[in-house]
Protein backbone atom coordinates (compact mmCIF):
# COMPACT_ATOMS: atom_id res chain seq x y z
CA UNK A 1 0.00 0.00 0.00
CA UNK A 2 2.85 2.36 0.83
CA UNK A 3 4.44 1.95 -2.63
CA UNK A 4 1.15 2.60 -4.35
CA UNK A 5 0.52 5.75 -2.34
CA UNK A 6 3.97 7.08 -3.20
CA UNK A 7 3.47 6.59 -6.91
CA UNK A 8 0.13 8.37 -6.87
CA UNK A 9 1.51 11.29 -4.93
CA UNK A 10 4.42 11.53 -7.35
CA UNK A 11 2.06 11.60 -10.34
CA UNK A 12 -0.11 14.25 -8.68
CA UNK A 13 2.89 16.40 -7.99
CA UNK A 14 4.02 16.27 -11.61
CA UNK A 15 0.61 17.18 -13.00
CA UNK A 16 0.54 20.35 -10.94
CA UNK A 17 4.21 21.38 -11.33
CA UNK A 18 4.91 24.80 -12.88
CA UNK A 19 7.56 23.25 -15.12
CA UNK A 20 5.02 21.10 -16.93
CA UNK A 21 2.66 24.04 -17.46
CA UNK A 22 5.50 26.10 -18.93
CA UNK A 23 6.41 23.26 -21.35
CA UNK A 24 2.88 23.17 -22.77
CA UNK A 25 2.92 26.88 -23.28
CA UNK A 26 6.16 26.57 -25.23
CA UNK A 27 4.61 24.04 -27.63
CA UNK A 28 1.68 26.38 -28.29
CA UNK A 29 4.01 29.27 -29.01
CA UNK A 30 6.14 27.16 -31.38
CA UNK A 31 3.02 25.92 -33.23
CA UNK A 32 1.80 29.49 -33.64
CA UNK A 33 5.10 30.58 -35.12
CA UNK A 34 5.15 27.64 -37.56
CA UNK A 35 1.53 28.09 -38.64
CA UNK A 36 2.18 31.42 -40.36
CA UNK A 37 4.89 30.20 -42.80
CA UNK A 38 2.96 26.98 -43.41
CA UNK A 39 -0.12 28.97 -44.43
CA UNK A 40 2.06 31.21 -46.56
CA UNK A 41 3.54 28.15 -48.30
CA UNK A 42 0.11 26.65 -48.99
CA UNK A 43 -1.09 30.01 -50.26
CA UNK A 44 1.97 30.35 -52.47
CA UNK A 45 1.27 26.96 -54.01
CA UNK A 46 -2.35 27.89 -54.69
CA UNK A 47 -1.51 31.27 -56.16
CA UNK A 48 1.33 29.80 -58.18
CA UNK A 49 -1.03 27.21 -59.69
CA UNK A 50 -3.45 29.98 -60.64
CA UNK A 51 -0.63 31.96 -62.26
CA UNK A 52 0.38 28.98 -64.42
CA UNK A 53 -3.18 28.61 -65.70
CA UNK A 54 -3.51 32.35 -66.33
CA UNK A 55 -0.20 32.46 -68.20
CA UNK A 56 -1.31 29.52 -70.39
CA UNK A 57 -4.41 31.46 -71.40
CA UNK A 58 -2.30 34.54 -72.07
CA UNK A 59 0.16 32.55 -74.23
CA UNK A 60 -2.63 31.00 -76.29
CA UNK A 61 -4.06 34.44 -77.02
CA UNK A 62 -0.66 35.86 -78.04
CA UNK A 63 -0.05 32.85 -80.35
CA UNK A 64 -3.41 33.42 -82.04
CA UNK A 65 -2.75 37.14 -82.37
CA UNK A 66 0.71 36.60 -83.88
CA UNK A 67 -0.62 34.17 -86.51
CA UNK A 68 -3.61 36.37 -87.31
CA UNK A 69 -1.45 39.49 -87.70
CA UNK A 70 0.94 37.63 -90.00
CA UNK A 71 -1.94 36.44 -92.17
CA UNK A 72 -3.42 39.95 -92.33
CA UNK A 73 -0.07 41.40 -93.39
CA UNK A 74 0.29 38.73 -96.09
CA UNK A 75 -3.21 39.45 -97.38
CA UNK A 76 -2.53 43.18 -97.64
CA UNK A 77 -4.78 44.44 -94.83
CA UNK A 78 -4.20 48.12 -94.01
CA UNK A 79 -4.41 47.73 -90.21
CA UNK A 80 -3.04 44.29 -89.38
CA UNK A 81 -2.10 45.26 -85.81
CA UNK A 82 -5.64 46.33 -85.01
CA UNK A 83 -7.05 43.12 -86.44
CA UNK A 84 -4.42 41.15 -84.54
CA UNK A 85 -5.54 42.79 -81.30
CA UNK A 86 -9.11 41.78 -82.04
CA UNK A 87 -7.88 38.20 -82.43
CA UNK A 88 -6.12 38.45 -79.06
CA UNK A 89 -9.28 39.71 -77.35
CA UNK A 90 -11.35 36.95 -78.94
CA UNK A 91 -9.00 34.23 -77.70
CA UNK A 92 -8.03 35.55 -74.26
CA UNK A 93 -9.76 33.84 -71.32
CA UNK A 94 -9.82 36.20 -68.37
CA UNK A 95 -9.80 34.18 -65.18
CA UNK A 96 -10.69 35.37 -61.66
CA UNK A 97 -8.27 37.96 -60.38
CA UNK A 98 -6.64 38.69 -63.76
CA UNK A 99 -6.51 42.36 -64.64
CA UNK A 100 -6.85 43.81 -68.12
CA UNK A 101 -3.81 42.69 -70.13
CA UNK A 102 -1.40 45.08 -71.76
CA UNK A 103 -0.80 44.01 -75.38
CA UNK A 104 1.89 45.22 -77.77
CA UNK A 105 1.92 44.13 -81.44
CA UNK A 106 4.92 45.15 -83.52
CA UNK A 107 5.84 44.30 -87.09
CA UNK A 108 9.07 44.44 -89.08
CA UNK A 109 8.33 44.99 -92.74
CA UNK A 110 11.90 44.29 -93.83
CA UNK A 111 12.19 40.98 -91.94
CA UNK A 112 8.51 40.17 -92.43
CA UNK A 113 8.07 39.23 -88.79
CA UNK A 114 5.45 39.87 -86.12
CA UNK A 115 6.05 40.06 -82.38
CA UNK A 116 3.20 40.04 -79.86
CA UNK A 117 3.90 40.64 -76.18
CA UNK A 118 1.28 40.67 -73.44
CA UNK A 119 1.34 41.10 -69.68
CA UNK A 120 -1.22 41.18 -66.89
CA UNK A 121 -1.48 41.20 -63.12
CA UNK A 122 -3.02 38.37 -61.14
CA UNK A 123 -4.43 39.25 -57.72
CA UNK A 124 -3.34 36.71 -55.12
CA UNK A 125 -5.71 34.90 -52.82
CA UNK A 126 -3.46 34.05 -49.88
CA UNK A 127 -0.05 35.56 -50.44
CA UNK A 128 -1.48 38.97 -49.51
CA UNK A 129 -1.06 38.06 -45.86
CA UNK A 130 2.70 38.14 -46.39
CA UNK A 131 2.58 41.32 -48.45
CA UNK A 132 2.40 39.86 -52.00
CA UNK A 133 -0.75 41.38 -53.44
CA UNK A 134 -0.18 40.59 -57.17
CA UNK A 135 1.77 38.25 -59.46
CA UNK A 136 2.90 39.54 -62.84
CA UNK A 137 2.41 37.19 -65.81
CA UNK A 138 3.72 37.68 -69.35
CA UNK A 139 3.84 35.93 -72.74
CA UNK A 140 5.42 36.49 -76.15
CA UNK A 141 4.87 35.02 -79.61
CA UNK A 142 6.79 35.61 -82.83
CA UNK A 143 5.52 34.70 -86.27
CA UNK A 144 7.11 34.94 -89.70
CA UNK A 145 5.01 36.35 -92.51
CA UNK A 146 5.25 33.72 -95.22
CA UNK A 147 8.10 32.06 -93.29
CA UNK A 148 8.40 28.28 -93.61
CA UNK A 149 6.70 26.58 -96.50
CA UNK A 150 4.25 23.81 -95.63
CA UNK A 151 3.73 20.47 -97.39
CA UNK A 152 1.16 18.03 -96.01
CA UNK A 153 0.23 14.51 -97.20
CA UNK A 154 -3.13 13.16 -96.04
CA UNK A 155 -2.80 9.35 -96.07
CA UNK A 156 -6.32 7.97 -95.67
CA UNK A 157 -7.66 4.45 -95.20
CA UNK A 158 -10.21 3.63 -97.93
CA UNK A 159 -10.63 -0.08 -97.17
CA UNK A 160 -13.95 -1.91 -97.09
CA UNK A 161 -14.22 -1.61 -93.30
CA UNK A 162 -14.70 2.15 -93.80
CA UNK A 163 -17.99 1.42 -95.56
CA UNK A 164 -20.14 3.23 -92.97
CA UNK A 165 -17.66 5.98 -92.08
CA UNK A 166 -16.50 7.40 -95.40
CA UNK A 167 -18.76 10.43 -95.04
CA UNK A 168 -17.20 11.29 -91.67
CA UNK A 169 -13.70 10.83 -93.08
CA UNK A 170 -14.43 13.01 -96.11
CA UNK A 171 -15.81 15.73 -93.83
CA UNK A 172 -12.88 15.68 -91.37
CA UNK A 173 -10.24 15.56 -94.11
CA UNK A 174 -11.99 18.28 -96.11
CA UNK A 175 -12.11 20.62 -93.12
CA UNK A 176 -8.42 20.02 -92.44
CA UNK A 177 -7.58 20.78 -96.07
CA UNK A 178 -9.51 24.07 -95.79
CA UNK A 179 -7.53 25.03 -92.68
CA UNK A 180 -4.23 24.21 -94.39
CA UNK A 181 -4.89 26.21 -97.54
CA UNK A 182 -6.01 29.15 -95.39
CA UNK A 183 -2.40 29.40 -94.19
CA UNK A 184 -1.14 30.29 -97.68
CA UNK A 185 -0.17 33.98 -97.92
CA UNK A 186 -2.00 35.98 -100.56
CA UNK A 187 0.01 36.19 -103.75
CA UNK A 188 2.30 33.30 -102.77
CA UNK A 189 0.28 30.05 -102.97
CA UNK A 190 3.45 27.96 -103.41
CA UNK A 191 4.01 28.25 -99.66
CA UNK A 192 1.30 25.65 -98.93
CA UNK A 193 0.86 22.36 -100.80
CA UNK A 194 -1.37 19.41 -99.92
CA UNK A 195 -1.46 15.82 -101.24
CA UNK A 196 -4.02 13.04 -100.74
CA UNK A 197 -3.07 9.34 -100.68
CA UNK A 198 -6.02 6.91 -100.50
CA UNK A 199 -4.80 3.40 -99.70
CA UNK A 200 -6.10 -0.14 -99.22
CA UNK A 201 -3.98 -3.24 -99.78
CA UNK A 202 -2.21 -1.25 -102.47
CA UNK A 203 -1.94 2.35 -103.71
CA UNK A 204 -2.97 3.82 -107.07
CA UNK A 205 -0.22 6.17 -108.31
CA UNK A 206 -2.24 7.08 -111.40
CA UNK A 207 -2.17 5.63 -114.91
CA UNK A 208 -0.12 8.66 -116.02
CA UNK A 209 2.72 7.65 -113.68
CA UNK A 210 6.06 8.14 -115.47
CA UNK A 211 7.01 4.90 -117.21
CA UNK A 212 10.65 5.59 -116.35
CA UNK A 213 9.75 4.66 -112.76
CA UNK A 214 7.91 1.46 -113.74
CA UNK A 215 9.37 -1.97 -114.36
CA UNK A 216 7.84 -2.35 -117.81
CA UNK A 217 10.31 -5.07 -118.85
CA UNK A 218 9.50 -7.54 -116.07
CA UNK A 219 13.05 -7.46 -114.66
CA UNK A 220 12.31 -6.85 -110.96
CA UNK A 221 12.91 -9.86 -108.72
CA UNK A 222 9.25 -9.73 -107.65
CA UNK A 223 7.70 -9.02 -111.06
CA UNK A 224 5.44 -11.87 -112.16
CA UNK A 225 6.96 -14.38 -109.73
CA UNK A 226 3.58 -16.01 -109.08
CA UNK A 227 3.40 -17.14 -112.71
CA UNK A 228 6.99 -18.05 -113.52
CA UNK A 229 8.32 -21.58 -114.24
CA UNK A 230 5.20 -23.66 -113.57
CA UNK A 231 3.61 -26.52 -115.56
CA UNK A 232 0.25 -25.28 -116.78
CA UNK A 233 -0.67 -27.68 -119.57
CA UNK A 234 -0.27 -31.42 -120.07
CA UNK A 235 -0.14 -33.41 -123.26
CA UNK A 236 -3.37 -35.30 -123.97
CA UNK A 237 -1.58 -38.51 -124.75
CA UNK A 238 -1.69 -42.00 -123.24
CA UNK A 239 2.06 -41.93 -122.89
CA UNK A 240 1.78 -39.06 -120.36
CA UNK A 241 -0.90 -40.32 -118.08
CA UNK A 242 1.57 -41.40 -115.40
CA UNK A 243 3.58 -38.17 -115.59
CA UNK A 244 2.55 -36.45 -112.37
CA UNK A 245 5.84 -35.27 -110.87
CA UNK A 246 5.51 -32.50 -108.38
CA UNK A 247 6.54 -28.89 -109.07
CA UNK A 248 6.70 -28.28 -105.36
CA UNK A 249 10.33 -29.45 -105.25
CA UNK A 250 13.51 -27.67 -106.21
CA UNK A 251 14.51 -27.99 -109.92
CA UNK A 252 17.17 -30.65 -109.22
CA UNK A 253 14.69 -32.78 -107.30
CA UNK A 254 12.05 -32.37 -109.98
CA UNK A 255 14.54 -33.58 -112.61
CA UNK A 256 15.26 -36.67 -110.56
CA UNK A 257 11.53 -37.38 -110.20
CA UNK A 258 11.03 -36.96 -113.95
CA UNK A 259 13.86 -39.38 -114.68
CA UNK A 260 12.34 -41.97 -112.37
CA UNK A 261 8.96 -41.46 -114.03
CA UNK A 262 10.48 -42.03 -117.47
CA UNK A 263 12.23 -45.21 -116.29
CA UNK A 264 8.94 -46.47 -114.85
CA UNK A 265 7.12 -45.69 -118.10
CA UNK A 266 9.73 -47.61 -120.14
CA UNK A 267 9.57 -50.54 -117.74
CA UNK A 268 5.80 -50.87 -118.13
CA UNK A 269 5.98 -50.40 -121.86
CA UNK A 270 4.85 -46.78 -122.13
CA UNK A 271 7.16 -44.64 -124.28
CA UNK A 272 8.28 -41.24 -123.04
CA UNK A 273 6.52 -38.23 -124.54
CA UNK A 274 8.07 -36.88 -127.66
CA UNK A 275 9.13 -33.26 -128.03
CA UNK A 276 6.62 -30.88 -129.53
CA UNK A 277 7.30 -30.45 -133.22
CA UNK A 278 5.41 -27.18 -133.54
CA UNK A 279 5.73 -23.78 -131.83
CA UNK A 280 4.76 -23.25 -128.20
CA UNK A 281 3.29 -20.00 -126.86
CA UNK A 282 5.85 -17.22 -126.50
CA UNK A 283 8.65 -18.08 -124.08
CA UNK A 284 6.96 -21.28 -122.89
CA UNK A 285 9.00 -24.47 -122.82
CA UNK A 286 8.26 -28.16 -122.95
CA UNK A 287 9.35 -30.29 -120.01
CA UNK A 288 8.49 -33.89 -120.74
CA UNK A 289 4.72 -34.03 -120.90
CA UNK A 290 4.18 -30.52 -119.64
CA UNK A 291 4.15 -26.97 -120.97
CA UNK A 292 6.07 -24.70 -118.58
CA UNK A 293 5.40 -21.00 -118.11
CA UNK A 294 8.15 -18.51 -119.01
CA UNK A 295 11.03 -17.78 -116.66
CA UNK A 296 10.04 -14.12 -116.88
CA UNK A 297 6.41 -12.93 -116.96
CA UNK A 298 5.60 -9.26 -117.59
CA UNK A 299 2.37 -7.91 -116.09
CA UNK A 300 2.13 -5.21 -118.76
CA UNK A 301 2.13 -7.91 -121.46
CA UNK A 302 -0.74 -9.64 -119.67
CA UNK A 303 -2.68 -6.36 -119.54
CA UNK A 304 -2.21 -5.97 -123.30
CA UNK A 305 -4.36 -9.07 -123.91
CA UNK A 306 -7.50 -7.35 -122.58
CA UNK A 307 -9.71 -5.19 -124.76
CA UNK A 308 -11.98 -3.92 -121.96
CA UNK A 309 -9.35 -2.82 -119.43
CA UNK A 310 -5.79 -1.61 -119.01
CA UNK A 311 -3.42 -0.98 -116.14
CA UNK A 312 -5.32 1.30 -113.75
CA UNK A 313 -2.32 2.70 -111.85
CA UNK A 314 -1.87 0.50 -108.77
CA UNK A 315 1.62 -0.75 -107.98
CA UNK A 316 3.10 -3.53 -105.89
CA UNK A 317 5.55 -3.15 -103.02
CA UNK A 318 9.20 -3.11 -103.99
CA UNK A 319 11.40 -5.94 -102.66
CA UNK A 320 13.26 -5.37 -99.40
CA UNK A 321 14.73 -2.95 -98.43
CA UNK A 322 13.28 -0.66 -101.11
CA UNK A 323 9.70 -1.29 -99.96
CA UNK A 324 10.23 0.93 -96.90
CA UNK A 325 12.73 3.53 -98.13
CA UNK A 326 12.68 6.44 -100.55
CA UNK A 327 15.41 5.24 -102.90
CA UNK A 328 15.02 6.91 -106.28
CA UNK A 329 13.91 4.49 -109.02
CA UNK A 330 16.90 3.70 -111.24
CA UNK A 331 16.57 1.95 -114.58
CA UNK A 332 19.78 0.02 -114.02
CA UNK A 333 18.44 -1.47 -110.76
CA UNK A 334 15.09 -3.09 -111.53
CA UNK A 335 14.31 -3.73 -107.86
CA UNK A 336 14.08 0.04 -107.30
CA UNK A 337 11.41 0.31 -110.02
CA UNK A 338 7.71 -0.19 -109.32
CA UNK A 339 5.88 -3.28 -110.56
CA UNK A 340 2.41 -2.71 -112.08
CA UNK A 341 -0.20 -4.39 -109.87
CA UNK A 342 -1.84 -7.43 -111.51
CA UNK A 343 -4.30 -9.61 -109.58
CA UNK A 344 -4.27 -13.01 -111.34
CA UNK A 345 -7.39 -14.69 -112.60
CA UNK A 346 -8.22 -17.22 -109.93
CA UNK A 347 -9.21 -20.76 -110.77
CA UNK A 348 -12.73 -21.74 -111.78
CA UNK A 349 -12.30 -24.98 -109.86
CA UNK A 350 -12.34 -23.54 -106.38
CA UNK A 351 -13.69 -25.55 -103.50
CA UNK A 352 -15.68 -24.70 -100.39
CA UNK A 353 -12.46 -24.03 -98.47
CA UNK A 354 -10.49 -22.40 -101.29
CA UNK A 355 -12.27 -19.12 -101.96
CA UNK A 356 -11.22 -17.85 -105.38
CA UNK A 357 -12.71 -14.34 -105.20
CA UNK A 358 -11.38 -13.06 -108.49
CA UNK A 359 -12.19 -15.56 -111.25
CA UNK A 360 -12.79 -13.45 -114.33
CA UNK A 361 -11.99 -15.84 -117.19
CA UNK A 362 -12.00 -19.53 -118.02
CA UNK A 363 -9.04 -21.70 -116.99
CA UNK A 364 -9.35 -24.00 -120.00
CA UNK A 365 -6.58 -23.82 -122.59
CA UNK A 366 -5.85 -25.97 -125.61
CA UNK A 367 -2.57 -26.01 -127.49
CA UNK A 368 -2.05 -27.95 -130.70
CA UNK A 369 1.38 -28.79 -132.05
CA UNK A 370 2.18 -29.51 -135.68
CA UNK A 371 2.45 -33.22 -135.06
CA UNK A 372 -1.13 -33.43 -133.89
CA UNK A 373 -0.43 -33.46 -130.17
CA UNK A 374 -2.84 -31.51 -127.98
CA UNK A 375 -2.01 -29.90 -124.61
CA UNK A 376 -4.79 -28.98 -122.24
CA UNK A 377 -4.98 -27.07 -118.98
CA UNK A 378 -3.37 -29.11 -116.23
CA UNK A 379 -6.50 -29.97 -114.24
CA UNK A 380 -4.72 -32.21 -111.74
CA UNK A 381 -3.75 -29.17 -109.66
CA UNK A 382 -5.79 -26.06 -108.83
CA UNK A 383 -2.52 -24.23 -108.22
CA UNK A 384 -1.29 -24.85 -111.76
CA UNK A 385 -4.52 -23.53 -113.22
CA UNK A 386 -4.19 -20.49 -110.97
CA UNK A 387 -0.65 -19.79 -112.16
CA UNK A 388 -1.27 -20.29 -115.87
CA UNK A 389 -0.62 -17.41 -118.26
CA UNK A 390 -1.84 -19.38 -121.27
CA UNK A 391 -5.40 -18.21 -120.64
CA UNK A 392 -4.45 -14.54 -121.07
CA UNK A 393 -4.98 -14.44 -124.84
CA UNK A 394 -6.40 -11.67 -126.96
CA UNK A 395 -10.11 -11.99 -127.65
CA UNK A 396 -10.83 -14.33 -124.76
CA UNK A 397 -14.04 -13.56 -122.90
CA UNK A 398 -13.56 -12.11 -119.44
CA UNK A 399 -15.86 -10.65 -116.80
CA UNK A 400 -14.27 -7.47 -115.45
CA UNK A 401 -15.74 -4.88 -113.10
CA UNK A 402 -13.45 -1.87 -112.61
CA UNK A 403 -15.57 0.54 -110.59
CA UNK A 404 -17.12 0.38 -107.16
CA UNK A 405 -20.17 2.53 -107.90
CA UNK A 406 -22.65 0.16 -106.22
CA UNK A 407 -20.46 -0.67 -103.22
CA UNK A 408 -19.73 -4.24 -104.31
CA UNK A 409 -16.34 -5.80 -104.92
CA UNK A 410 -14.64 -5.29 -108.24
CA UNK A 411 -13.14 -8.02 -110.42
CA UNK A 412 -10.33 -8.34 -112.91
CA UNK A 413 -6.58 -7.67 -112.84
CA UNK A 414 -7.21 -4.28 -111.18
CA UNK A 415 -9.44 -5.73 -108.45
CA UNK A 416 -9.43 -3.63 -105.27
CA UNK A 417 -7.35 -0.86 -106.84
CA UNK A 418 -8.54 2.38 -105.12
CA UNK A 419 -8.81 5.96 -106.33
CA UNK A 420 -5.54 7.54 -107.49
CA UNK A 421 -3.15 9.67 -105.48
CA UNK A 422 -3.41 13.45 -105.70
CA UNK A 423 0.23 14.63 -105.65
CA UNK A 424 1.26 17.81 -103.84
CA UNK A 425 -0.61 20.76 -105.25
CA UNK A 426 -1.51 24.36 -104.48
CA UNK A 427 -5.00 23.74 -105.89
CA UNK A 428 -7.57 23.58 -103.12
CA UNK A 429 -10.14 22.55 -105.73
CA UNK A 430 -8.11 19.52 -106.81
CA UNK A 431 -7.56 18.36 -103.22
CA UNK A 432 -11.18 18.82 -102.21
CA UNK A 433 -12.32 16.99 -105.35
CA UNK A 434 -10.09 14.01 -104.50
CA UNK A 435 -11.39 13.92 -100.93
CA UNK A 436 -15.06 14.29 -101.85
CA UNK A 437 -14.81 11.49 -104.44
CA UNK A 438 -13.16 8.96 -102.13
CA UNK A 439 -15.02 5.71 -101.62
CA UNK A 440 -14.30 2.42 -99.89
CA UNK A 441 -12.78 -0.50 -101.80
CA UNK A 442 -13.42 -4.07 -100.58
CA UNK A 443 -10.79 -6.81 -101.07
CA UNK A 444 -6.98 -6.97 -100.86
CA UNK A 445 -6.86 -6.17 -97.13
CA UNK A 446 -5.04 -3.27 -95.45
CA UNK A 447 -1.32 -2.57 -95.82
CA UNK A 448 -0.64 0.58 -93.82
CA UNK A 449 3.05 0.75 -94.71
CA UNK A 450 2.21 1.15 -98.41
CA UNK A 451 -0.01 4.13 -97.61
CA UNK A 452 2.67 5.68 -95.43
CA UNK A 453 5.42 5.08 -98.00
CA UNK A 454 3.49 6.78 -100.79
CA UNK A 455 2.69 9.63 -98.40
CA UNK A 456 6.43 10.00 -97.88
CA UNK A 457 7.16 9.69 -101.61
CA UNK A 458 4.76 12.51 -102.55
CA UNK A 459 6.51 14.74 -99.97
CA UNK A 460 9.97 13.75 -101.15
CA UNK A 461 11.72 16.07 -103.61
CA UNK A 462 13.02 13.12 -105.63
CA UNK A 463 11.35 10.79 -108.13
CA UNK A 464 8.86 9.31 -108.62
CA UNK A 465 7.02 12.47 -107.47
CA UNK A 466 8.98 15.71 -107.65
CA UNK A 467 6.54 18.37 -106.42
CA UNK A 468 8.13 18.53 -102.96
CA UNK A 469 10.74 21.08 -101.95
CA UNK A 470 14.28 19.96 -101.03
CA UNK A 471 14.57 18.83 -97.42
CA UNK A 472 17.12 21.52 -96.63
CA UNK A 473 14.72 24.29 -97.71
CA UNK A 474 12.72 26.23 -95.11
CA UNK A 475 9.86 23.77 -95.30
CA UNK A 476 7.81 21.69 -92.87
CA UNK A 477 6.91 18.28 -94.35
CA UNK A 478 3.99 16.68 -92.52
CA UNK A 479 2.34 13.28 -93.02
CA UNK A 480 -1.08 12.57 -91.49
CA UNK A 481 -1.72 8.79 -91.39
CA UNK A 482 -5.24 7.56 -90.63
CA UNK A 483 -6.37 3.94 -90.37
CA UNK A 484 -9.39 2.15 -88.94
CA UNK A 485 -7.73 -1.18 -88.32
CA UNK A 486 -4.74 -3.48 -88.32
CA UNK A 487 -2.43 -4.52 -91.10
CA UNK A 488 -4.71 -7.14 -92.57
CA UNK A 489 -4.41 -9.88 -95.16
CA UNK A 490 -7.65 -11.59 -96.20
CA UNK A 491 -7.56 -15.36 -95.81
CA UNK A 492 -8.03 -17.55 -98.85
CA UNK A 493 -7.80 -20.92 -97.04
CA UNK A 494 -4.76 -21.82 -94.95
CA UNK A 495 -4.22 -25.01 -96.99
CA UNK A 496 -4.94 -23.47 -100.37
CA UNK A 497 -2.48 -22.58 -103.13
CA UNK A 498 -2.17 -18.91 -102.11
CA UNK A 499 -3.23 -18.72 -98.40
CA UNK A 500 -4.33 -15.07 -98.82
CA UNK A 501 -5.97 -12.74 -101.28
CA UNK A 502 -3.69 -10.68 -103.53
CA UNK A 503 -2.20 -7.40 -102.28
CA UNK A 504 0.76 -5.11 -102.90
CA UNK A 505 2.92 -7.97 -101.59
CA UNK A 506 1.15 -10.53 -103.79
CA UNK A 507 -0.13 -13.73 -102.23
CA UNK A 508 1.43 -15.13 -99.05
CA UNK A 509 2.30 -18.23 -101.06
CA UNK A 510 3.97 -17.34 -104.32
CA UNK A 511 4.24 -13.62 -103.56
CA UNK A 512 6.82 -11.18 -102.16
CA UNK A 513 6.70 -12.50 -98.61
CA UNK A 514 9.79 -14.17 -97.12
CA UNK A 515 9.87 -17.94 -97.26
CA UNK A 516 9.28 -18.22 -93.50
CA UNK A 517 5.89 -16.47 -93.79
CA UNK A 518 3.29 -19.21 -94.28
CA UNK A 519 0.16 -18.01 -92.47
CA UNK A 520 -2.08 -14.96 -92.20
CA UNK A 521 -0.80 -14.34 -88.67
CA UNK A 522 2.82 -14.45 -89.77
CA UNK A 523 1.99 -12.20 -92.70
CA UNK A 524 0.44 -9.60 -90.38
CA UNK A 525 3.48 -9.66 -88.11
CA UNK A 526 5.73 -9.20 -91.12
CA UNK A 527 3.71 -6.18 -92.28
CA UNK A 528 3.78 -4.70 -88.76
CA UNK A 529 7.56 -4.87 -88.91
CA UNK A 530 7.63 -3.20 -92.33
CA UNK A 531 5.40 -0.38 -91.02
CA UNK A 532 7.62 0.19 -88.00
CA UNK A 533 10.70 0.41 -90.23
CA UNK A 534 8.95 2.71 -92.71
CA UNK A 535 7.97 5.08 -89.90
CA UNK A 536 11.52 5.20 -88.56
CA UNK A 537 12.97 5.85 -92.01
CA UNK A 538 10.50 8.64 -92.80
CA UNK A 539 11.06 10.39 -89.47
CA UNK A 540 14.83 10.14 -89.93
CA UNK A 541 14.43 11.90 -93.29
CA UNK A 542 12.70 14.86 -91.62
CA UNK A 543 9.02 13.96 -92.04
CA UNK A 544 6.74 14.93 -89.13
CA UNK A 545 4.17 12.14 -88.68
CA UNK A 546 0.73 12.35 -87.08
CA UNK A 547 -1.22 9.10 -86.69
CA UNK A 548 -4.94 8.63 -86.11
CA UNK A 549 -6.26 5.24 -84.96
CA UNK A 550 -9.98 5.31 -85.76
CA UNK A 551 -12.04 2.77 -83.80
CA UNK A 552 -9.02 0.44 -83.52
CA UNK A 553 -9.59 -2.26 -80.91
CA UNK A 554 -6.16 -3.90 -81.00
CA UNK A 555 -3.84 -2.51 -78.33
CA UNK A 556 -0.79 -3.74 -80.26
CA UNK A 557 -1.88 -1.80 -83.35
CA UNK A 558 -2.55 1.31 -81.28
CA UNK A 559 0.91 1.03 -79.78
CA UNK A 560 2.39 0.52 -83.25
CA UNK A 561 0.71 3.71 -84.50
CA UNK A 562 1.71 5.63 -81.39
CA UNK A 563 5.30 4.59 -81.95
CA UNK A 564 5.03 5.65 -85.58
CA UNK A 565 4.06 9.21 -84.63
CA UNK A 566 6.78 11.81 -84.19
CA UNK A 567 5.74 12.33 -80.55
CA UNK A 568 3.09 10.93 -78.20
CA UNK A 569 1.14 14.17 -78.67
CA UNK A 570 1.05 13.44 -82.42
CA UNK A 571 -0.96 10.23 -81.88
CA UNK A 572 -4.77 10.30 -81.65
CA UNK A 573 -7.02 7.47 -80.49
CA UNK A 574 -10.38 8.30 -82.10
CA UNK A 575 -13.12 5.93 -80.98
CA UNK A 576 -16.02 7.68 -82.75
CA UNK A 577 -16.68 9.88 -85.76
CA UNK A 578 -16.80 12.93 -83.48
CA UNK A 579 -13.39 11.93 -82.10
CA UNK A 580 -12.14 11.63 -85.68
CA UNK A 581 -13.28 15.17 -86.49
CA UNK A 582 -11.72 16.47 -83.25
CA UNK A 583 -8.42 14.72 -84.03
CA UNK A 584 -8.19 16.31 -87.47
CA UNK A 585 -9.06 19.71 -85.98
CA UNK A 586 -6.29 19.40 -83.40
CA UNK A 587 -3.83 18.32 -86.08
CA UNK A 588 -4.81 21.44 -88.02
CA UNK A 589 -4.06 23.60 -84.98
CA UNK A 590 -0.75 21.84 -84.41
CA UNK A 591 0.33 22.29 -88.02
CA UNK A 592 -0.62 25.96 -87.82
CA UNK A 593 1.69 26.33 -84.86
CA UNK A 594 4.58 25.04 -86.99
CA UNK A 595 4.55 28.48 -88.58
CA UNK A 596 5.34 30.08 -85.22
CA UNK A 597 9.04 30.83 -84.89
CA UNK A 598 8.92 30.57 -81.09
Amino acid sequence: MTDTHVVRRHDTDRRHSPFVRDQRGSVAIIFTFLLIPAMALIGAMLDFSMSIRARSHLQAATDAAALATAKYIASGESEPELLGRKSFDANFIAGDGVGSPSVQISTNSAEKTVTVTASASLSTLVLGIVGVEEIEIAAQSDAAVGGRALEVALVLDNTGSMRNDMSALRSAAGDLADDLFALAPQGNPEMVKVAVVPYVGTVNVGDNFPTSNLDTNGDSSVHGIFFEDYPVAKKSDYSCRYAHYSRMFEPETRQTLRTLAYVFEELVGIPSAAAVAGALPDDHTLDGCFVITPAKVNHMNLFSTFSQTDWKGCVEARPEPYDVNDTTPIFGNADTLFVPFFWPDETDRFTYSIRARNSYMSDDVYIDDTSGGTYTGHKSSIEYLWRSVLKYTSGKTSTIKEHNNDGSSTSGPNKGCPDPVQPLTTSKTAVQSTISNMTYWPSSGTIISEGLMWGWRVLSPGAPFTEGRPYEDKVSKVLVLMTDGNNELISNDSDGPTVSDYSAYGYIKGGHFPSNVDTIYEGKNYLDGRLSQACSNAKAAGITIYTVAFDVSSSSTRNLLKGCATADSHYFDAQSTSDLAAAFQQIGRDITELRLTK
